[in-house]
Formats: structure tokens, sequence, C-alpha cells
């Protein structure tokens, strides 16, 4: 049994005001996963978004760009099925970026492993997939930039 429909009702809502209250200047903070839908599960981790609010994923290569936000462009024709490359669009100078980007063939691309890499610390020093993890295993981090647009395989 995982509980009533008042009691997940109840959880999403203690989820909803920690998150507000966790997140910061730069980095909103998501409960997601199964306890984030509200549904305590014996076993289960708690799965974590950290949101960058300093860079965006735009699709769009005509749109205007915020002074103070860093753009990534999707680019999925080169990559493998579900994934998507993110070539560096604008640059706002943010010393944040600066070892996580490399160049390939004349262009630069966020590198999602130098950023796990380099994020690991005391509280998540394991790379689990595309998260970092705490040496329990009870939690894990998916580090996140926003896109305010599907990708065109979703739309399909």
């Amino acid at each position: 049994m995982i509980g009533t429909e008042k009691h997940v009702k109840t959880i999403r809502m203690m989820n909803n005001a920690k998150d507000c209250l966790k997140s910061k200047g730069n980095c909103t903070y998501i409960t997601s996963g199964s306890y984030g839908e509200g549904l305590v599960m014996r076993g289960s981790d708690l799965d974590v978004m950290y949101v960058c609010k300093f860079a965006e994923v735009c699709e769009y290569k005509n749109m205007r760009f915020k002074p103070n936000i860093t753009y990534f462009e999707m680019e999925a024709e080169d990559s493998q099925p579900c994934f998507t490359r993110l070539r560096l669009r604008y640059f706002t100078g943010r010393f944040f970026f600066a070892g996580f980007i490399e160049k390939i063939e004349g262009s630069y691309y966020l590198s999602n492993s130098k950023l796990k890499e380099q994020m690991t610390d005391i509280r998540f020093p394991i790379i689990h997939g595309p998260c970092l993890s705490d040496k329990h295993g009870t939690i894990d981090l998916a580090l996140c930039f926003r896109s305010k647009s599907w990708i065109p395989q979703a739309k399909h």
C-alpha cells in the first residue's frame, strides 16, 4: 500500500514547499521521481533536480538572448537516439562554465562528463549515470538546464 489519495497530495504539497525553501538565486530545487509524485515506497531513493537559472537550452536560431543568460542549442543529428549535444550559442562569460566546455570541430559544446566530474563533492561523491549520488545510494542529484521548447523528437 502506497497511501491514500489525501496522503499522496499532502506529500506533494510538502515537497513543493520544501522545494521553494531550498531554491536559491541561481538554482531551482525540484524533488522528482516517485517521491516527488507523492509516492513513498520502501527502498526507493530520493531523486532531485537542480535547474540552473543562469543557462538555458534553446532550439531556435533567431531568438533574442538575455545578456545575463548563457544559451546552449540542441543538436540531435549526430547523437544517439533520445540524446542531444548542447552547443554553446551565447556565453555571458560566467566562470561557472569555463571547465565544462570543450571544442569539437570548431564549435564549443557542454561536456556532461566534465560537468559531473567537477561537481562531485563530499555529499555527492559518486557519478551514477546522468546523476550524482550520495555514498549510501539514497539520493540522486541531476544537474539540469531549462528549455522553454520541446525538442522536435518529442513533438512527434
